[in-house]
């Protein structure tokens, strides 16, 4: 195997090993003989802005781990003649990096070569200067009626300590000093690597993220505006819906003024979100950076995105006018492609904006992970990301984020078998369920994408270990009990302290948390049987029938014809174990009447939230019960939509998020459940068409990604009995 590097070093301004926070800008000169096509390998800790030649080239690494950190590969056209690769890097140390951030100390690394092998530029050689960077101060502000917050630093940054121009070619760096080497290049698993390495580099796996430029829109004095000395000036901005974003902030002359930029998901009144879309008499509170201009024509961004569907600018006046000459964004995340449709004819005027707001959550939960939420946590979490892979797949056929997530979860395996419940993560976390929801992840990866086989093979082991934590849980009754450790978060229920069954907390078996272990163990053992280990699957078979036949015996109620939650009538019933009941097969096909009508009726149920209202539908597909879909099961989404929500919240008002991955599911109901069309074999090699009757949906139209090309599907209803055409329309 070629070495990636072979001249490189990781660089620093000086070889203390301490994790300090701390910005620097480096500058490399190379002269390049004859015209060439020039690839460049780079990465940094914490993170870098990479230009050449005065033009951004990429942002990075990509989040992930130490033992798996990530470099990034970028190919440009040069001339001959001198040239100068510039970047900024931020070093991050535990209080001012983001919790999805795993960093050791401060390091920057660049390998540049010909397009014939030639090294032209590498960090550790010749020709590099660094600086120190004093313009930037890292700060965290929290504006009363705040909630918790993990996303790392906000900025006080200082234009007149900007050394402006500095990534050009002929900007004069000779008071600049030279970096040191700090450490070796190591590749994952090549030789040299060990447990003790720094940073154990792999290449990036997802392709770079979007830039693109979008403008905001005045909710009252529009720009540009010149605020005198000893003026304070608000504006408040409108993106016109939720984003995520670099904002641009152009200033001219102003020097001593201060400008603070701060960044809210919704208008507030009193510290109580306002209705989202009423743009009168709210104000803007939250995470805020703050921009002191330096007296020339300057553009302030910083050095990470911002979430936020408003923007208030706060302008005090200082020394000199300072002139604010506009305030744009550029729009960031992963770069989905929206290829899925779904319409019925004659149905509801929300259904459009029902799915423009699922993508819009997706797209704003989705960055170099996927994430729960932008503007308060940015993490990675089991729950949320199993239920954005599933609309990626369905709805862009993109898999690349859910395989480096599932990977990445598998990497995040603790000695007892267990993942992290988010991960990449500086902070350790540990949510057992969400470690059987990751098994559950695997089998999607295995039923979407294809080529996915030998990632699914590589993560059995570790879902092996899951299972056999669970194991080593089980009472004498034969279902797992106990003080399970750590967190069992289920779902935000009422009644339900922390998120977690009332049984579980009190020490209890709980009928909910089984049955995942059930569901978990169910999936293990297809997808052994696919892979052709037919012992292990057997092996676990046995297990499965006396788990089974216990959570059966302990938690069914023969008078109520329901899943208790625990192990007696106490405890009462919720509507999770009825769905994971019907997802398992655990209820009695005698039985499934009455269930699907109590889900429908009894309000006794505790009740599901946004995001576990997902496994209800998936079960309720699975007895073909969906008629109650929209009328009943999403009357919350369109809630939201009524109180203004461009994307879908974390849970019903009073909610802390406005942008929540695992509530963005309802697209993926339609496309999978609705309209029926679901993969049949790995890798989506064949798929399967099984629709769905919901009330007054009688003829259905879309479009979806496949592995054979996008098909076009139709569903006419004639009583109950769907009449199917399929075309396809793109291989």
């Amino acid at each position: 195997m070629s070495k990636p590097f072979t001249q490189a070093q990781w660089i620093w301004s000086t070889n203390d090993i301490a994790a300090r926070f701390g910005v620097r800008r480096f500058r490399g000169r190379f002269t390049a003989e004859t015209a060439t096509r020039v690839t460049c390998l780079v990465s940094a800790d914490s993170r870098y802005i990479l230009y050449l030649d005065g033009a951004p080239l990429g942002r990075g690494p990509a989040r992930s781990a130490l033992r798996s950190y990530n470099y990034e590969t970028y190919s440009v056209d040069i001339t001959p003649g001198e040239h100068v690769f510039a970047a900024i890097v931020i070093a991050a140390d535990e209080y001012s990096r983001p919790i999805p951030e795993m960093h050791d100390r401060g390091g920057f690394l660049l390998e540049a070569k010909s397009a014939d092998g030639k090294a032209l530029c590498a960090t550790g050689g010749e020709g590099w200067r660094v600086q120190e960077d004093t313009s930037l101060t890292p700060t965290l502000v929290e504006p009363p009626h705040f909630h918790y917050c993990e996303v790392g630093l906000m900025e006080v940054v200082r234009g007149s300590e900007i050394p402006w121009g500095w990534t050009a070619r002929d900007f004069d760096d000779a008071g600049w000093t030279a970096p040191v080497a700090i450490h070796p290049v190591i590749i994952r698993h090549q030789p040299g690597d060990t447990d003790k390495s720094r940073w154990r580099l792999v290449a990036r796996d997802i392709p770079a993220m979007r830039y693109d430029r979008r403008e905001f829109t005045s909710a009252g004095e529009a720009l540009p505006v010149t605020v005198a000395p000893g003026e304070t000036r608000e504006i408040i901005l409108d993106a016109g819906a939720y984003a995520i974003g670099y904002p641009e902030l152009r200033v001219e002359g102003g020097a001593g003024s201060a400008i603070t930029l701060t960044y809210a998901e919704a208008l507030t009144l009193n510290g109580v979100k306002s209705q989202r879309d009423a743009l009168e008499g709210g104000d803007v509170e939250g995470l805020c950076d703050v921009y002191h201009p330096g007296g020339g024509a300057e553009t302030y961004e910083p050095l990470h995105w911002r979430a936020f569907r408003f923007v208030k600018l706060t302008i005090v006046g200082g020394d000199a006018p300072v002139t604010v000459a506009g305030l744009a964004y550029h729009r960031t995340g992963y770069p989905w492609r929206r290829l899925a449709t779904f319409s019925v004819t004659g149905g509801p005027a929300e259904l459009t904006e029902v799915q423009d707001v699922d993508f819009r959550t997706l797209q704003s939960c989705t960055w170099e992970t996927f994430m729960d939420c932008p503007y308060y946590e940015q993490l990675q979490y089991v729950g949320d990301t199993r239920l954005q892979a599933l609309l990626g797949y369905a709805a862009t056929g993109d898999a690349r984020l859910a395989r480096r997530a599932v990977r990445q979860f598998d990497a995040s395996r603790l000695p007892s078998g267990l993942t992290q419940s988010r991960f990449p993560s500086s902070f350790e976390q540990i949510i057992p369920p969400f470690s059987l929801l990751w098994i559950l992840m695997v089998e999607d990866l295995w039923r979407y994408a294809p080529g996915a086989s030998t990632t699914v093979a590589n993560c059995l082991n570790g879902a092996r270990g899951v299972l056999e934590w669970f194991g080593k849980h089980l009472t004498p009754d034969g279902v797992v009990g106990g003080h399970l450790p750590h967190w069992s978060f289920v779902d935000w229920v009422d009644g339900w302290e922390g998120g977690v069954p009332p049984p579980a907390a009190a020490g209890l078996p709980s009928a909910t948390i089984n049955l995942q272990y059930l569901a978990a163990m169910q999936s293990y053992i297809r997808l052994r049987d696919a892979l052709g280990d037919t012992r292990e699957a057997e092996f676990w078979q046995a297990h499965l029938d006396m788990l089974t036949d216990a959570i059966t015996s302990t938690f069914w109620d023969d008078d109520a014809e329901l899943l208790r939650e625990g192990p007696d009538d106490s405890w009462g019933y919720s509507q999770h174990a009825q769905a994971w009941g019907l997802l398992t097969g655990v209820i009695p096909p005698s039985a499934v009447e009455d269930v699907v009508e109590s889900l429908h009726t009894d309000d006794t149920l505790a009740k599901t939230s946004f995001y576990h209202t997902f496994y209800v539908v998936e079960a309720l597909a699975k007895v073909g019960r969906l008629e109650k879909l929209w009328s009943h099961w999403l009357q919350p989404w369109r809630n939201a939509l009524d109180l203004g929500f461009t994307t879908w919240p974390e849970k019903a008002e009073p909610t802390r998020s406005d942008c929540h991955a695992w509530s963005a599911w309802p697209t993926y109901a339609f496309l999978t459940h609705v309209l029926g069309v679901k993969p049949k074999e790995a890798g989506y090699a064949k798929y399967e068409i099984k629709p769905n009757y919901v009330d007054g949906w009688d003829h259905l139209t879309g479009t979806l990604p496949t592995t054979a090309g996008l098909l076009r599907v139709t569903v006419d209803w004639d009583g109950d009995k769907p009449k199917v055409h399929t075309e396809l329309v793109t291989k």
